[in-house]
């Protein structure tokens, strides 16, 4: 009777097991996948917050043909303006957000950007192939 019950422990010992390798190793898999992933291309969709008169982050990247959203969280209204005029929010006035399109033509780009009305506020954007 002793033998039944022991091979029954082994059994399960063994399936516990393999369940075991075969979730870590998925687990694994699935890591470096998005690893790969995110680090293979700038994000469509970048946030920048005006905060306490500056940018931040004051240096983005974004893909060619991207969006760059600006939320102003001061008191004052603010821009976010290319300094070549290739984008443009206009007046954000405090507490709301404004989003510009990058031009898809803009890959390998680096571009400045200021707030036109407080000119001492700059970013700098850097366009990426998508």
């Amino acid at each position: 009777m002793k033998k039944p019950l022991a091979l029954g422990v082994v059994v399960g010992a063994l399936t516990l097991g393999a369940c075991g390798t075969t979730a870590a190793s998925s687990s694994a898999t699935t890591t470096s996948a998005v690893a790969k992933a995110s680090s293979a291309a700038a994000p469509q969709v970048v946030d920048v917050t005006i905060r306490n008169f500056a940018f931040s982050p004051s240096t983005i990247t974004v893909a060619a043909g991207g969006e760059i959203k600006v939320t102003n969280d001061d008191s004052v209204i603010h821009t976010f303006t290319a300094t070549n005029h290739s984008f443009d929010t206009g007046n954000i006035l405090p507490g709301k957000t404004v989003v510009v399109k990058v031009g898809s033509s803009s890959s390998g780009i680096t571009e400045s950007a200021l707030c036109t009305i407080h000119q001492y506020m700059t970013a700098t954007v850097k366009v990426v192939a998508a």
